[in-house]
């Protein structure tokens, strides 16, 4: 789970339970994910986008499931909506990944 601050992600470690919590606004979001995923990333609910999707998204497991809702990092730019989930809003290196891995990238609209 990422989070903005260190005390929510001191609440859903100690308080909820979940083996790890991120600042995502702290220095290595990357290392930091690779540390608490070693076996990668299994399922994503995607409400950032930006360079934390692309970071967690550059971990995905084989055949990951990944659930894209807002993509806040990008509300903001002149891109409709619908195209925050094509190809074209991904790094190259990240869109190589989820083709190798097979990852299922879906978007809902609420």
């Amino acid at each position: 789970m990422c989070s903005w601050s260190d005390e929510k992600c001191a609440f859903l470690k100690d308080t909820l339970g979940l083996d790890a919590a991120l600042n995502y606004k702290v220095e290595g979001l990357a290392d930091r994910l690779a540390a608490a995923c070693p076996a990668g990333v299994h399922v994503y609910f995607d409400n950032v986008g930006g360079a934390t999707s692309a970071a967690v998204l550059r971990l995905a497991a084989e055949e990951a499931r990944v659930v894209v809702c807002g993509q806040i990092a990008d509300y903001h730019s002149d891109v409709p909506y619908t195209d925050l989930v094509g190809p074209g809003r991904l790094p190259p290196d990240v869109q190589a990944t989820i083709s190798a891995r097979r990852v299922d990238r879906r978007r809902y609209l609420v």
